[in-house]
């Protein structure tokens, strides 16, 4: 596909006046289209993380989104807790959109855990594993949030998270 050199490209001067055909945005667009595919430009994808703290912790998803750019995964991710996990037990995220690159405790990212009506936990997003991440904040003595504050996710808590990795 050739592109134009100019915005001018597309424009149709009548009377002195450009105008931009509707056939013309069409071409716009796939020009646009091809720009972003060809520097690695990817569309916001839905997904589906999973959270544990020792077993399965139920939740809704309000947003989970990821988008891949040059082999880097970014991913956005907000929910809210509807079952239970067990206490001094790592929350752990699961369900990776694409396998991980990286070592394990590479920070990628920033995590919040709501304790609701409790506390407010912001963290350093892990890697944990080849397919999981845990939140580790300042001064938690080197555990992951789940043991250090030891506390079980419960109904109405929430977590939020942005993240950033290398795809294997």
């Amino acid at each position: 596909m050739s592109y134009p050199t100019t915005i001018d490209s597309f424009a149709t001067n009548v009377d002195g006046v450009d105008y931009v055909l509707a056939a013309d945005m069409n071409a716009v667009q796939t020009a646009a289209v091809a720009i972003e595919t060809a520097l690695g430009v990817a569309a916001w994808v839905d997904w589906t993380p999973t959270i544990a703290q020792s077993g399965a912790v139920t939740v809704t998803i309000t947003t989970a989104k990821y988008k891949i750019i040059n082999g880097i995964v970014h991913i956005e991710v907000s929910l809210t807790v509807t079952g239970a996990g067990t206490g001094n037990n790592a929350i752990v995220i699961g369900g990776q959109p694409a396998a991980i690159q990286g070592t394990t405790n590479s920070v990628i990212g920033i995590g919040v855990i709501v304790d609701f009506g409790t506390q407010l936990y912001i963290g350093a997003i892990i890697i944990a594993g080849a397919t999981n991440w845990q939140i580790f904040r300042d001064g938690g003595g080197g555990s992951a949030i789940g043991i250090n504050p030891n506390f079980a996710l419960a109904v109405d808590d929430s977590i939020r998270l942005q993240a950033s990795y290398k795809v294997a």
